[in-house]
C-alpha cells in the first residue's frame, strides 16, 4: 500500500512510504526497512512498479519486501 502521512518533525510536511502486508491473517511482527539513498523519484518504495513483473530487474527495496512479507511480517518503508 502506498501511504501518505504528516510529520511534526518536518513542519507537518506530507511524507510518503509503503506498507506491505502478508497474506496470512496473523502478522508475526513489523519490519522497518530504510532503503539506500536514491536521486530517482521513481525508485522509492511507494513507487515500485516492478514487483512480480516478469523480465524486470528487482529494485533494492523489492527483495526485502518479498522476503519479509512472505514470511508473515508487515513491512514499512519510508520514502526519502
Amino acid at each position: 500500500y502506498r501511504v501518505r502521512y504528516r510529520s511534526p518533525r518536518t513542519g507537518n510536511q506530507t511524507l510518503s512510504g509503503m506498507i506491505a502486508l502478508p497474506l496470512q491473517p496473523v502478522v508475526r511482527g513489523t519490519v522497518i526497512y530504510y532503503h539506500g539513498t536514491t536521486v530517482d523519484r521513481d525508485a522509492v518504495p511507494s513507487r515500485l512498479k516492478t514487483i512480480g513483473k516478469p523480465g524486470t530487474t528487482p529494485s533494492e527495496a523489492e527483495l526485502p519486501t518479498l522476503l519479509f512479507a512472505s514470511a508473515g511480517y508487515a513491512v514499512v518503508m519510508p520514502d526519502y
